[in-house]
């Protein structure tokens, strides 16, 4: 396996249901897997704008960021691509208050979602680096997760 050579910069969004009791997952296109919306920083954006441009081009939803909830820079985050290369994920996950909640998934990106309580996203193939952040997410409270 090649060394990690790089540092990539992601963001993730929380969007709950209007009780809290459910947040929004999607369902890559790439691998079936479940997952928070989110992806890679651009260069000229800040996060927060990442953030929101995520979520609005994989569901459709728009909204503000509300929060930061955690920030997961595990020298263990690795992702490794076809080619071998590898980076080491530092990913920031946000709660997204949405102006609305109707979903219009990029099939591209996604393929499917859902609104899902803790339990039933412990239930899911869960792509393995969002699974804290879920959790953390699930667990609520004001101060910001450092992993």
């Amino acid at each position: 396996m090649a060394a990690c050579g790089a540092i990539m910069l992601g963001c993730a969004a929380v969007v709950f249901d209007e009780a809290r009791a459910r947040l929004l997952l999607t369902r890559r296109a790439d691998n079936g897997q479940w997952c928070l919306p989110g992806g890679r920083v651009e260069a000229g954006e800040t996060v927060v704008e990442a953030c929101l441009r995520e979520l609005r081009e994989e569901t459709g939803v728009t909204g503000h960021v509300t929060r930061l909830c955690g920030v997961y820079s595990s020298p263990d985050f690795l992702v490794e691509y076809p080619s071998g290369d590898r980076v080491q994920v530092v990913a920031l996950c946000f709660e997204v208050e949405p102006d609305r909640r109707q979903i219009q998934m990029q099939p591209e990106e996604v393929v499917d979602w859902r609104w899902v309580t803790a339990q039933q996203a412990e239930e899911l193939d869960v792509v393995r680096l969002h699974l804290p952040r879920i959790r953390d997410a699930f667990a609520g409270g004001t101060s910001i997760h450092l992993r």
